[in-house]
């Protein structure tokens, strides 16, 4: 019975430890809105930034011009989920704080 009990054990801790590294691959691959637009556009970061400063336009209407709005879209909600997460393990934020700010950004 308590060879049971140790393999039901283990066998808990393994599904706890694959379902922590499946969600640390669903985390966002960029950092910011630059980096987002350059990985999707296939161009330098630097490209990007100073398309920005030199147009006065925005990430996401550059993105537009390349036809990649709705990538770069779901880009910046994994980075904000990812920012959202890091406050919440730093104790910044309330995982219900978090949750709620989550929830204003998918309605928008």
């Amino acid at each position: 019975m308590k060879k049971l009990k140790t393999l039901t054990m283990l066998g808990l801790v393994a599904i706890a430890v694959s379902a922590i590294s499946i969600t640390a691959f669903a985390a966002s691959i960029y950092d910011n809105p630059a980096q987002a637009v350059a990985g999707l556009t296939g161009r330098t970061e630097e490209s990007v930034v100073a398309e920005k400063t030199e147009s006065g336009s925005t990430y996401g209407a550059i993105a537009d011009e390349a036809g990649k709005l709705e990538e770069f879209k779901a880009a910046m909600l994994e980075i904000k989920k990812d920012r959202l997460a890091e406050s919440v393990e730093s104790g910044r934020l309330t995982q219900e704080q978090a949750d709620e700010i989550l929830a204003r950004i998918e309605a928008n």
